[in-house]
């Protein structure tokens, strides 16, 4: 009896070491909701793959499920505790209304298939929402032979009738400052400003600044960031 239950006892410690010692991924703020953005938007988010198991992880495949989205990895295995940056590049284009694209990432770790939600409202007229609205909804730094432009307002409308108060959500960026308003009065108009970091004057990159508003739907607006040089 004694010897059945060391066998047990055994099987089961065996059975926990090698339940621990399976690659595990681990993917920090995997779901992103970008609110309202414009039409034919090209949205740039990074996201950081960590291995938290106790077993290199293998990337076999991501799968994103349009065209429209792509991944790439520098590489396809993380150590234990190592972590790597992978940017996702989602071309909205022609789409309106509801949008959603969800990766899969398939790994060494079993029968666990990871994923990625990013998701949002698609509008044509993004000045047309109905609780906040960003005008130009679009940001270009753009440098155009010795016209160069590395300062940008922008209006945010409140058409709410409380005052609101604006967060932002999305990451921060050493390629540029951001200046929000603190609060916008209801039914009236503040403006924000963004500013291109000189380091970055001579590179091209595409970005993005996501909002969020204390109405009742905590609306959030995402408006399109690039810098462009034109030859």
């Amino acid at each position: 009896m004694k010897l059945k239950s060391l066998i047990i006892i055994l099987f089961i410690t065996g059975m926990t070491q090698i339940a621990n010692s399976q690659p595990v991924l681990e993917i920090p703020n995997a779901d992103l909701n970008l609110g309202i953005f414009p039409q034919n938007s090209t949205i740039v988010h990074d996201f950081w793959f960590k291995s938290t198991g106790s077993e290199t992880l293998k990337i076999s495949e991501i799968r994103t499920g349009c065209a429209c989205a792509v991944l790439p990895l520098e590489r396809k295995s993380i150590a234990p505790g190592d972590s790597m940056k992978v940017t996702m590049t989602w071309n909205v284009e022609v789409q309106m209304g509801r949008a959603l694209i969800i990766p899969r990432i398939y790994t060494n770790a079993g029968d666990v298939v990871y994923k990625i939600e990013m998701r949002g409202l698609v509008i044509d007229e993004p000045e047309s929402s109905p609780i906040i609205s960003v005008l130009p909804y679009r940001l270009e730094f753009a440098k155009i032979y010795d016209r160069d432009i590395d300062s940008i307002d922008f209006q945010i409308s409140n058409k709410f009738e409380h005052d609101l108060m604006l967060r932002k959500t999305s990451p921060s960026s050493d390629k540029y400052k951001i200046i929000l308003p603190e609060v916008i009065n209801g039914l009236s108009a503040a403006i924000g400003t963004i500013i291109l970091n000189k380091e970055y004057a001579d590179t091209e990159f595409i970005s993005y600044l996501t909002f969020e508003a204390t109405d009742p739907s905590n609306t959030k607006i995402t408006v399109p960031i690039r810098r462009k040089i034109y030859k």
